[in-house]
């Protein structure tokens, strides 16, 4: 019987997979258009309606109040919720107001009467009649979008009550079970962009607030989304993101051209660099909302921690002045002068130079000098701060600042691209505050768009506003690719999962996405057919363990998708575990090879000396694979003639394998997924740049070079591509 389960669970039980399930069960409010998608519509099965007024999304919203006869219409942003009689507070303070005066939402219960209260006199005050429930009565002028409802058709509707997780209390919703065909329906814009404009009235004297939530669409590997998501990108006035997968090794084999004359292609490509100038500066913060400064007032004779520019390995900096009078010795002139004449710094005004062993020495009584002044081809240079008009994103330090976030943003405000580091603060501070910023380049740098760091700055809207952003194009004939598990939400779903997206992310913790992973996981271990398959995922996932903590906590779409790696691989090939692993984005976040890029490339566009990341390649070895201590078939450890045993690598092979892992980068933001910040995602497998990868020779641990078994263009027989079984890629 233990043998026929096994065979069954391998063979005949279909696999659960964490991502399908929160997909299904992910109908998150989607009260502002987004990247993510488009919301559905008042009348269409699986509408959303509610019977409170007020929703956590309202939290900090101001409350207008505006007396009409002997009540009160209770409004947030113009856009009214209900009418109300006396207002008092719960504690008993004597609530003064006028008509037309706006207090901050300071606390909302999403139930009827749940916790309801504003901002008075300094204190958060809660109303006694709590969250209201929606009332039109009386109301002048009545709402355009009214909808009827009748209360006693229960085939329509159904009314919910389920608990809410998050909020951990009970909430009641009415949900439509299939389209209304009202003619109220045709004339309500879609889609609806103030999410409080659309009411219900019932049969049974009842009103109620249409609360839109977000669609998601199947574009699954197997069956992708015919259009790629282009319907959604219309209707969205192309704030939707297009949900085509760009194709990679997961999906190529089911791609499809799609007839649609509105089906969209994955976003286009961004070939170009950008200048860090000022108004480049200007233009992260007006466009993006990201102070990015260059600093000044870093004082290079108080930072003992620099070094010199005759210090070997240090990197230097040098400043192209009018005039100077040099302060070297002859010998350290025509040394640093050579460096300084190196062609390919592609910035005119600063060099970054670099004294290696074998280009020589300075003089002796220059060794130790600092603010020097060379000349080199006619052309006077002032050594300056190594850091100084570097180019930092300052947005996190912003929140992080001991003085607060006012002297951070005020350049910004001002219109500057500069923050002055303050003459009062040592140097010391500098080196241990900079390691929180994210660095840039340095003023005047011609900066290559895919070096830009990733996150918010590397932006498609900066590439549009400096011409560097080339369109796929859309249409008929456009490839659509999917991606697994990518199903379609269900719209009568209960309880509901969300997502991080829009307003969304600033109510909704670290610790509910959390609890969100935690219920998905625990509901199909304790439930889901494929228990031994579950089982065997669940041990794969120690061994290539990722920390939520250290990779985007906020999220929960990008950790079931890589979680679903191995449930789906759980009774196939280890080797296609460790290839869709080392795709992952969130690995490569969490062994800090994501982007890493080649010494050569580092040097020729940096002139600094800096090695690949080593940490993956380390750990594929060490924790995932092979191991430290070579192995016998018995398991035991292989030993040396002197009785030691043998390792499996050292640090040679490291560095050899860091140069493998160069070159990965996420790809392009797209809709229809969890969208975080930037314009990249955590879900499809990274690409390669070419421009980043060593292209040099690596040795192997079996001292041949990897890839020598590879057969090169000349060892291929003449005319093979036209030859019988060969086969043609659709670019």
């Amino acid at each position: 019987l233990f043998t026929e389960w096994v065979y069954n669970q391998i063979y005949n039980v279909t696999a659960t997979s964490h991502r399908a399930f929160f997909r299904r069960y992910a109908t998150p409010p989607l009260f502002h258009r987004g990247k993510e998608g488009v919301p559905t519509r008042p009348c269409d099965r699986g509408a959303r309606w509610r019977w409170y007024s007020f929703t956590r999304y309202d939290l900090r919203e101001h409350l207008h109040l505006a007396k009409m006869n002997d009540r009160f219409v209770l409004s947030v942003n113009g856009v009214m919720r209900t009418m109300v009689g006396n207002l008092e507070f719960e504690s008993n303070v004597k609530f003064r107001h006028k008509s037309q005066d706006s207090f901050t939402i300071c606390r909302v219960e999403e139930r009827v009467y749940g916790k309801f209260g504003i901002l008075y006199n300094g204190q958060c005050e809660f109303f006694k009649v709590g969250n209201p429930a929606v009332r039109l009565f009386g109301m002048k002028p009545k709402p355009t979008h009214v909808l009827n409802i009748n209360a006693t058709k229960k085939s329509d509707f159904e009314v919910r009550t389920y608990f809410n997780q998050h909020l951990e209390e009970f909430s009641e919703i009415l949900i439509l079970k299939k389209t209304l065909n009202l003619d109220l329906c045709k004339s309500i814009p879609y889609p609806t962009t103030d999410h409080n404009n659309v009411y219900a009235e019932l049969s049974n004297g009842q009103h109620m607030i249409f609360e839109p939530t977000l669609e998601l669409a199947e574009n699954r590997n197997q069956r992708p989304s015919i259009d790629g998501g282009g319907k959604a990108v219309a209707v969205s006035d192309r704030v939707a993101y297009c949900a085509n997968v760009e194709r990679n090794f997961l999906n190529e084999h089911n791609c499809k051209l799609s007839s649609h004359d509105d089906a969209c292609a994955p976003r286009g490509k961004v070939e170009g660099s950008v200048v860090l100038s000022s108004m480049i500066l200007k233009t992260f913060y007006g466009l993006l909302n990201r102070p990015v400064y260059a600093v000044t007032g870093l004082r290079i004779g108080d930072d003992d921690s620099i070094g010199t520019p005759c210090t070997i390995g240090k990197k230097s900096r040098w400043q192209l002045v009018d005039t100077c009078t040099e302060n070297v010795k002859p010998e350290t002139s025509a040394l640093l002068g050579t460096l300084l004449k190196v062609p390919g710094h592609g910035n005119p005004n600063f060099r970054d130079i670099t004294l290696l062993p074998e280009e020589g020495a300075c003089h002796w009584k220059d060794v130790d000098k600092r603010q020097l002044y060379v000349k080199a081809d006619g052309q006077c240079y002032m050594n300056i701060h190594p850091d100084l008009f570097n180019v930092y994103d300052f947005t996190n330090w912003a929140e992080l600042h001991p003085g607060g976030k006012d002297p951070i943003l005020n350049p910004g405000n001002l219109g500057r691209h500069q923050l002055k580091f303050p003459d009062t603060h040592p140097m010391s501070r500098w080196q241990v505050y900079k390691e929180k910023l994210l660095y840039v380049g340095k003023l005047g740098d011609k900066v290559e768009f895919s070096d830009i760091p990733v996150g918010q700055l590397k932006s498609f809207k900066i590439a549009k506003e400096v011409g560097i952003y080339i369109p796929e194009p859309d249409g008929v004939n456009t490839l659509v690719c999917g991606s697994p598990n990518e199903v379609a939400n269900n719209d009568l779903s209960i309880p509901r999962f969300f997502i991080r997206h829009g307003a969304q992310k600033e109510f909704l913790k670290n610790d509910e996405f959390s609890q969100q992973r935690k219920t998905i996981w625990t509901t199909i271990a304790l439930n889901g057919k494929d228990q031994l398959r579950q089982r065997v995922a669940w041990a794969l996932s120690q061994l290539f363990a990722i920390s939520p903590s250290a990779v985007f906590p906020l999220n929960t779409e990008p950790f079931l998708a890589y979680y679903d790696i191995f449930v789906r691989h759980s009774f196939g090939s280890f080797r296609d575990i460790l290839r869709e692993v080392s795709h992952s984005p969130l690995m490569a976040d969490m062994l800090s090879y994501h982007e890493s890029k080649s010494s050569e490339y580092i040097w020729l566009k940096e002139r600094t000396m800096q090695y690949a990341d080593e940490n993956f390649a380390r750990e594929i070895m060490q924790l995932l694979t092979i191991g430290t201590v070579q192995l016998n078939m018995d398991g035991t450890h292989k030993i040396d003639n002197q009785g030691n045993v043998i390792p499996t690598y050292n640090n040679n092979d490291v560095e050899e394998y860091a140069r493998v892992w160069t070159g990965f980068s996420r790809r392009g933001a797209r809709g229809n997924i969890e969208g975080g910040d930037g314009d990249s995602n955590s879900i499809d497998p990274m690409k390669i740049r070419i421009e980043w990868r060593d292209h040099y020779p690596k040795m192997g641990l079996d001292g041949k070079y990897i890839g020598d078994g590879y057969p090169l263009c000349h060892d291929l027989p003449r005319d093979s591509f036209l030859r019988k079984g060969a086969k043609f890629k659709l670019l």
